[in-house]
């Protein structure tokens, strides 16, 4: 059980320090805009994206589409398997497959 609290209590200051930092970093620099090559999916990266939502800041990530060899530029980064989740559950309650 003290493993797992260590473990616990090892993550949390991470993310706070990187709360620490990147705040540090919005304060000096005062940016209007933040330019993402890919969008925020590991942590350091998606404290930064929650911090500009937060704070108002636009921030523009680039996301690969359907079509082979193709990016789009957004303003908002969103999980779409949300979405395949929702039409999946709706289609599954249909039950017109075969």
């Amino acid at each position: 059980m003290i493993g797992i609290a260590l473990i616990i209590w090892s993550r949390e200051r991470h993310f706070l320090n990187l709360l620490k930092s990147w705040m540090a970093c919005i304060e000096i620099y005062k940016p209007d805009l933040v330019v993402s090559a890919v969008n925020p999916h590991r942590v350091y990266d998606y404290v930064l994206y929650l911090l500009c939502k937060r704070m108002g800041i636009k921030f523009i990530t680039f996301q690969y589409s359907m079509c082979v060899e193709r990016i789009y530029a957004t303003t908002n980064f969103i999980p779409w398997e949300i979405f395949l989740k929702k039409d999946y559950k709706y289609y599954l309650s249909k039950k017109r497959f075969g």
